[in-house]
């Protein structure tokens, strides 16, 4: 790991964890469009429910 020191600083206004922020936004993100595009896609095709709730619905009850 880098250490604390004056030419590995970030730059001023800048908190250490606003990439993983960023990161987390972006994959949250592009995870919620995916869903979407799929829930149209099977619903353009005729279809209300995901191929994996059929796979869920074979799965016996807990």
């Amino acid at each position: 790991m880098l250490q604390n020191t004056p030419e590995n600083k970030l730059l001023p206004g800048r908190h250490p964890h606003s990439d993983r922020k960023l990161l987390f936004a972006v994959c949250y993100c592009v995870i919620t469009l995916w869903d979407t595009f799929l829930r149209v896609t099977c619903a353009r095709n005729g279809r209300s429910h995901l191929r994996h709730d059929r796979w869920l619905q074979t799965l016996p009850p807990d």
